[in-house]
């Protein structure tokens, strides 16, 4: 007895990246994937930005590394060791302040998860020229959000606002198509692909910087038609799709 199953798989995406010269740098991913109600729209984010320390003075002896604090009991065999360490010196757990001894501060902040459907759109579904994602970070519980930051002045933005548009370059795209057969035992896939990925510029914002200097963009689209003929006893089960 043959069982057959279809499946319609459809993908969208859009990325950009940014960096400015000692400045704001980040990079934001958007991807659509799914079918029907299936749909999820899953968003990646990096905001970052770099500020030279008007403060840093690599000469206080607050900076110094302590030799106490390097110190290594012999071991056998081990040649960089030093017979009698003195005890374990406080001051070792003590951190050089980075007001005067890093060179540079940074903050870096991070975010994932998946976003409404209806805050990303790109047009047209094949080949597409334009893409769009509007959303807010903040209250939305399926997005966590950390900042990693040196600064002495703050935390970062944590979440917020990110609204980016994309618009593909003229004559920078790329189209791929293919068609799969796969045979599991007795199973059999039929599969037809139709991708494509185009270079695109980038304007717009995100957590309150501007996405702006040098720049880079993509997106892209994936759709996929499969048809699964399961014989005997076996029966056929949704075939993972790639990525688009």
């Amino acid at each position: 007895m043959n069982r057959n199953a279809h499946y319609n798989y459809s993908g969208d995406f859009a990325q950009a990246s940014w960096w400015t010269e000692g400045g704001s740098n980040g990079w934001v991913s958007v991807s659509r994937n799914g079918a029907g109600a299936q749909t999820k729209t899953f968003l990646q984010f990096q905001t970052g930005s770099v500020r030279q320390n008007p403060n840093y003075n690599p000469a206080d002896p607050r900076c110094q590394p302590n030799p106490a604090c390097f110190c290594f009991p012999c071991k056998k065999g081990d040649p960089n060791c030093v017979p009698n360490c003195p005890p374990p010196d406080p001051s070792c757990a003590i951190p050089p302040p980075v007001e005067i001894c890093a060179p540079e501060f940074f903050t870096y902040t991070y975010g994932w998860g998946n976003i409404p459907n209806a805050d990303f759109t790109i047009s047209p579904p094949v080949n597409p020229t334009i893409a769009h994602v509007n959303t807010n970070t903040n209250g939305n519980p399926n997005i966590t959000v950390y900042t990693d930051t040196n600064d002495p002045n703050g935390v970062g933005p944590g979440g917020g606002c990110i609204d980016v548009s994309w618009k593909r370059i003229a004559n920078a795209w790329a189209r791929t198509s293919a068609v799969t057969e796969w045979h599991f035992g007795n199973i059999t896939v039929h599969a037809n692909y139709h991708n494509t990925s185009s270079q695109a510029s980038v304007i717009g914002t995100a957590l309150g910087g501007s996405v702006g200097g040098q720049s880079w963009g993509e997106l892209g689209s994936g759709r996929s038609n499969e048809t699964c003929i399961a014989q005997g006893t076996d029966s056929c089960a949704p075939v993972p799709p790639p990525n688009p």
